[in-house]
């Protein structure tokens, strides 16, 4: 562990509608990551074992859902097993859940080229701690093959 800290963010948001948060873990790099990819306005610092931000109020239920993920047992359990257990190929295991959060069936899923479910479980590994509804744009981008 290394007492570094760095910056997170852009402080580009109004500095009236501001809420606040302290919070002690050591998930800050990926709190710090879904809140990027959720593309919420914050501006903070993280470190190892602790990770300060403002964000724009507007965003309050989205960031509540990540930082309720990040700091929730179930979600530490899930990362610890997906490093362990589901690197590369093996990631297939989330098809049935992935199928969930784009409203299909899970055959309708593998019904699509094994290439297509794979990047699809693999956005789900990559995604999950992000809010609900990035989680389910990250995955229909990923079944229509886009990129941007």
């Amino acid at each position: 562990m290394s007492d570094e800290v760095y910056l997170i963010g852009e402080d580009n948001f109004s500095r009236v509608n501001r809420d606040y948060v302290a919070l002690d873990t050591n998930e800050g790099q990926h709190i710090a990551l879904a809140l990027t990819a959720s593309a919420i306005p914050f501006d903070g610092k993280v470190s190892d074992e602790r990770i300060t931000f403002a964000y724009d109020a507007d965003y309050k239920e989205e960031v509540d859902e990540i930082l309720k993920k990040a700091t929730s047992e179930e979600y530490a359990d899930f990362r610890r097993e997906l490093n362990e257990n589901y690197r590369g190929e093996k990631c297939m295991h989330f098809l049935p859940a992935a199928a969930e959060i784009l409203h299909m069936t899970e055959g309708t899923l593998r019904s699509r080229p094994l290439d297509v479910q794979y990047i699809v479980c693999r956005r789900y590994a990559d995604y999950c701690i992000c809010d609900s509804y990035t989680l389910r744009r990250e995955l229909e981008k990923a079944l229509l093959l886009k990129t941007d």
